[in-house]
C-alpha cells in the first residue's frame, strides 16, 4: 500500500512539473512580442501608403489656410526630413511671412537640403541658376500633389541688386518656388535672430554647415554677391552676408577637395482661396 501511495505521489509531481514547463513556453511577454511583430506596419508599406494619400489629395482635402497669420506656421507638401527614407517623406512646415490679396508668402521653417546655387563655378544669376531649375522642377513636382500645385501661384520676381556691390542681377523671372532676395530677407524678418534657421536631419546629413555655438545653418539668397560668380546668403547667426559665397558652394575653389555646405529654404506664394 505504501509503495502504491509513493508511486502515485511521484506521478503527481511529474505531471505538475510537466504542466509548469508547458506554461513557461507560453510566456505572456513572449506572446505579446509575437503579436506585436505580426501586427506591426512595414516601413515600406507606410511609405507607400503616405505617397498614395498624397497623390489622392483633392482641393477639398487641403487645410483651410484663410486664417493663417503672419508669424504662424502651416503644413503643406512633403519632403524627406528625418533622414529615414523607410518611413516616407515628412510634411513640410512653413513660416508665414506675409499675407495679402488672398494669398500668403511662406518660407520653410527648417532648411530642407544642401544644394548648390549653381552646379558649375561660373557667372550666374538667379535666372540661369541650377537651383532655380531644381526648385521649379524636381522639388515642385515631387513635393506637392496636383491639388497643392494648383494653389502655388506663379509670381514675377524682380532681379534684386546687391546694395554694396555693382553686379548685374540678371533679368526678372516668373517662378512658383524661389528663395528670398536680400531685400526680402531684410523686409520680412525683423531681426537676425528671426532669420536664424535650423536644418532638418536630412539636410545635416547632406552636409550643411552648422554653427559651433548654435544649431543653425547658412542659407542662400538669390541676390548676387561681390561678383557674378558669388551669391549672397544668410549666416548661421542670422546676418545678411552681402559679400556672398561661390555659387557652387566653394567646390571648384578648393579643387574638388571642398564641398557645398549651403542650405536651401524654399519660399512661395500660396493662394488661400
Amino acid at each position: 500500500m505504501k509503495k502504491r501511495c509513493l508511486l502515485a505521489g511521484m506521478i503527481m509531481m511529474l505531471l505538475f512539473v510537466t504542466a509548469c514547463g508547458t506554461a513557461s513556453k507560453e510566456d505572456p511577454a513572449s506572446a505579446g512580442q509575437e503579436t506585436k511583430q505580426t501586427q506591426g506596419t512595414d516601413p515600406a508599406e507606410k511609405s507607400s501608403e503616405t505617397e498614395k494619400v498624397q497623390e489622392e489629395t483633392t482641393l477639398e482635402d487641403l487645410p483651410d489656410m484663410t486664417a493663417a497669420e503672419v508669424g504662424t506656421t502651416i503644413t503643406f507638401g512633403v519632403y524627406e526630413q528625418d533622414n529615414n527614407t523607410d518611413n516616407g517623406k515628412e510634411e513640410i512646415e512653413w513660416l508665414v511671412l506675409a499675407k495679402e490679396d488672398n494669398r500668403i508668402l511662406v518660407i520653410s521653417k527648417y532648411a530642407l537640403d544642401c544644394i548648390q546655387y549653381n552646379t558649375e563655378y561660373e557667372k550666374t544669376t538667379w535666372e540661369t541658376s541650377s537651383l532655380r531649375e531644381w526648385l521649379n522642377g524636381a522639388f515642385f513636382e515631387e513635393s506637392f500633389n496636383a491639388a497643392e500645385q494648383s494653389k502655388i501661384a506663379k509670381v514675377t520676381l524682380e532681379a534684386d541688386k546687391n546694395p554694396d556691390y555693382d553686379v548685374d542681377p540678371g533679368n526678372s523671372t516668373e517662378d512658383r518656388i524661389f528663395i528670398l532676395s536680400m531685400s526680402e530677407a531684410d523686409r520680412y524678418f525683423d531681426s537676425d535672430d528671426a532669420r536664424m534657421c535650423e536644418p532638418s536631419e536630412y539636410a545635416t546629413e547632406q552636409g550643411v554647415l552648422i554653427g559651433k555655438r548654435d544649431d543653425c545653418t547658412e542659407w542662400w539668397l538669390r541676390t548676387p554677391g561681390k561678383q557674378s560668380d558669388i551669391a549672397a546668403y544668410v549666416t548661421h547667426f542670422g546676418g545678411l552676408n552681402m559679400y556672398g559665397m561661390w555659387v557652387d558652394g566653394g567646390v571648384a575653389e578648393y579643387e574638388g577637395v571642398g564641398h557645398n555646405s549651403m542650405a536651401v529654404r524654399p519660399a512661395m506664394w500660396i493662394e488661400v482661396r
